[in-house]
């Protein structure tokens, strides 16, 4: 809801009651409340009169009513500046102690070397606010990012932070040429040239000199250029212009024309003749071409694009081609770098493994040597049961006289050589000790390991 035109603010509000108070001395400094002042006499809520020392100000009976009237609304919005102040001074406390922590996790980290375990004090929720924070902040040296894993790859052992390269900083946007006439063109690009498919005829010239300098670009770089493979042919919605091999994987480029309304289309059509069953191609004549032009990269195989680049009012295409290739590059050296990473990751999870299994035998051998003293016990207790059970069967077989005596005596005679037979203290007293077992057996002292191999479940 807005505010009335009679509603004063805060400010105003204070002002009028002041002067309704008699403008006591010590509460404005200075004269530039005089001139809020000025607006309240304009509003008729108060009479202004006099300069400098001479200066006066009276409330005027509206003003009086319009003071009485707006106290509860004033006082509510006085509450909920002071509330909202006290939330903006809060929010500036937790990120100055977010900022104090950021910066001695990252001083740690930088004088362990560039990786640290940080245990279990700290959650994932909790460094990934550090991350963020330093890195909007700008607080990471230079071409590094800080990141996290799982301490040893087992979250039960806590948090390790560490930098890791930051390749979006540390490559550099390169330059390259459109050539400015096609001179003995990539394959591809011939085959392109040929193709007409989504580009329309007036645009092919520059898409495929702009196909071109990608060639080059990537041959610069050491990536190896081809036509698509032949899979592709008969799929028309996914047929690309070039494949571009990188050390880490293939991907393939398309470029298309946009049309008025910024959407893909056909620039031409394939048709059959009735008669003679001879393919023709034509110009699309729904398709209403704008001269704009889309690039859209893909892995080979996937139909999701990675990348995609278009011509907009700030940049064309070919003046994108620099920032294309950077693309390439960060992308190629993530890729370096997450199989290294990847291989010392799969390194550490089979040393904590062994090191879970091992541990996990040591709880089982417990738990079996523990189950092993509670049968010992329950069985020294019967033996002790039985002959006490004995002795009390020869005493009553000597006190009466109706008791077969000859039986009886057989049955405590067989009764204490049952109990020293059960008697665990006749027996091996050793600790059991488990070297192997089923993986059933092993797999509730594993702490989230699987029994099988080095992984989690």
């Amino acid at each position: 809801m807005g505010r009335s035109p009679e509603d004063l603010t805060v400010a105003q509000y204070d002002l009028l009651k002041w002067v309704a108070d008699g403008c006591p001395d010590g509460v404005y400094d200075g004269t530039s409340h005089r001139v809020s002042a000025r607006s309240l006499h304009n509003r008729g809520l108060m009479q202004v009169a006099g300069r400098s020392k001479t200066w006066t100000a009276k409330i005027t009976p509206q003003g009086t009513r319009i003071l009485q009237e707006q106290t509860k609304r004033v006082e509510a919005v006085r509450q909920r500046e002071r509330q909202e102040a006290q939330a903006r001074a809060e929010r500036e406390r937790e990120r100055q102690l977010l900022r104090a922590r950021a910066v001695e996790v990252l001083d740690a980290v930088v004088v362990a070397g560039g990786r640290l375990e940080l245990g279990a004090d700290i959650n994932d929720r909790g460094i990934e606010q550090i991350e963020g924070f330093l890195a909007r902040e700008g607080l990471l040296p230079v071409g590094q990012r800080l990141t996290h894993e799982p301490t040893r790859m087992d979250p039960t052992l806590g948090v390790t932070a560490y930098l890791e390269p930051d390749f979006t900083a540390l490559t550099p946007l390169r330059d390259f040429k459109i050539p400015r006439q096609l001179r003995d063109p990539h394959p591809a690009v011939v085959a392109f040239q040929d193709k007409r498919a989504y580009v329309s005829k007036k645009q092919i010239p520059r898409t495929a000199r702009f196909l071109q300098a990608i060639v080059s670009a990537a041959t610069e770089m050491g990536w190896k250029v081809s036509q698509p493979r032949s899979a592709y042919a008969g799929h028309r919605e996914v047929s690309p212009d070039l494949a571009l091999r990188l050390p880490s994987s293939e991907v393939v480029v398309t470029v298309r024309e946009l049309d008025q309304r910024g959407r893909t289309g056909f620039a031409f059509t394939v048709g059959t003749e009735y008669y003679t069953r001879v393919q023709t191609t034509t110009a699309n004549r729904g398709f209403l071409a704008s001269g704009r032009l889309e690039l859209i990269l893909t892995k080979t195989w996937e139909q999701q694009p990675i990348l995609s680049l278009r011509d907009t009012g700030e940049a064309t295409l070919e003046e994108q081609l620099p920032t294309f290739i950077q693309r390439l590059e960060i992308f190629e050296a993530g890729a370096h770098w997450a199989r290294g990473e990847e291989a010392r990751r799969a390194d550490s999870r089979k040393v904590r493994w062994r090191e879970v299994r091992k541990e996990a035998f040591v709880a089982l051998t417990q738990q079996r040597n523990a189950e092993k003293l509670r049968d010992e016990l329950t069985r020294r207790d019967a033996a002790a049961a039985m002959r006490k059970y004995a002795d009390e069967i020869d005493s009553v077989t000597t006190q009466s006289a109706d008791v077969d005596s000859e039986a009886a005596h057989e049955w405590a005679n067989w009764i204490r050589q049952h109990a020293e037979a059960t008697d665990p203290l006749n027996g091996p007293l050793h600790i059991v000790q488990v070297t192997s077992c089923s993986h059933e057996e092993l797999q509730p002292h594993m702490n989230g390991w699987s029994t099988y191999g080095p992984h989690r479940r």
